[in-house]
C-alpha cells in the first residue's frame, strides 16, 4: 500500500515538497511495518497472514518548524480460507 501524502498536507508558507513527513507512530507495526520512501509516499507492507488494524500517525513539519499531524487507520481483512479436501 502506497498513499501519497500530498493530499492530506496543507501549508500556508511552504509547498508541500518543502515540507518534510515523519512517522510518529505505528500502533501495530507486527502486523503492517510501514516506511516514508525518499518522496512523499506513505509504504506499508502486511507483515503477517492476519486480520487486525494499524493506526500510523504521520507527522509535516514545515520549513519554519511547525507541525500538523494525519492519522491514518490501514485495517486487513482475510477474504478467503483455503479448504483442502484429503
Amino acid at each position: 500500500l502506497n498513499i501519497d501524502l500530498y493530499p492530506y498536507n496543507s501549508d500556508v508558507e511552504d509547498s508541500d515538497a518543502a515540507c518534510t513527513f515523519s512517522i510518529v507512530s505505528q500502533s501495530n507495526p507486527a502486523l503492517v511495518s510501514c516506511t516514508l520512501g525518499s518522496d512523499q509516499y506513505l509504504n506499508c507492507n502486511a507483515l503477517q497472514n492476519n486480520a487486525g488494524t494499524s493506526t500510523v500517525t504521520v507527522r509535516s513539519t514545515d520549513t519554519e518548524g511547525a507541525t500538523d499531524d494525519d492519522v491514518f487507520i490501514i485495517t486487513l481483512q482475510k477474504l478467503f480460507s483455503h479448504i483442502y479436501l484429503i
